[in-house]
């Protein structure tokens, strides 16, 4: 198990950093070309909403690991909000 004074030095050291701005980066990218703002129609309602769903759950994923919700859970066993 990790502790939390680590995990904090981990987040801030420059490496990290460099990491958590490359997803960021990635995460703008997929909302700028994955239709956010743009026409989603794939040509039927089905398809529309399963694309949307899938965009919407990944760039959620990809937003939680960005925070650190999914680590701070699974490490400290909190609800990401450091309780």
């Amino acid at each position: 198990m990790i502790s939390r004074e680590n995990y904090n030095e981990w987040r801030v050291h420059p490496i990290s950093q460099w990491f958590f701005d490359e997803l960021k980066a990635c995460l703008q990218n997929r909302i700028n070309d994955n239709g956010f703002g743009k026409n989603m129609d794939m040509g039927s309602v089905d398809a529309t909403a399963m694309r949307s769903a899938k965009a919407v759950g990944y760039n959620r994923a990809l937003k939680d690991v960005i925070d650190g919700t999914i680590v701070m859970h699974e490490i400290f066993n909190t609800r990401g909000d450091g309780e």
